[in-house]
């Protein structure tokens, strides 16, 4: 079974390099996949990656503030939470 940390709208715009209301506004209008938990934004970083590479695919990302480096971005930092969460299941600090 695998689990990803589900991350906060601060931490998304902080990835994003956008406001976090910006996130909140995104998530609320559909366009962003997010959930709320506890009445507040989260977001699987995994599911906001595979989103914004078909929008960049479909040639619909012209129309998103995002762009191919904020992708990237994405990418690396989901990396990280695989390599972190790897460790942490082998019981390494």
């Amino acid at each position: 079974m695998s689990f990803e940390k589900l991350s906060t709208s601060r931490e998304l715009a902080s990835i994003l390099g956008i406001a976090q209301i910006t996130v909140q506004r995104l998530a609320a209008r559909g366009e962003l996949p997010a959930r709320k938990v506890a009445g507040k934004w989260r977001f699987s970083l995994s599911e906001v990656e595979a989103h914004l590479s078909r929008k960049v695919e479909t040639g619909e990302m012209k129309d998103v503030a995002f762009s191919l480096e904020t992708i990237r971005s994405i990418q690396a930092k989901l990396e990280q939470v695989r390599k972190d969460l790897r460790r942490l299941h082998r019981g390494e600090q």
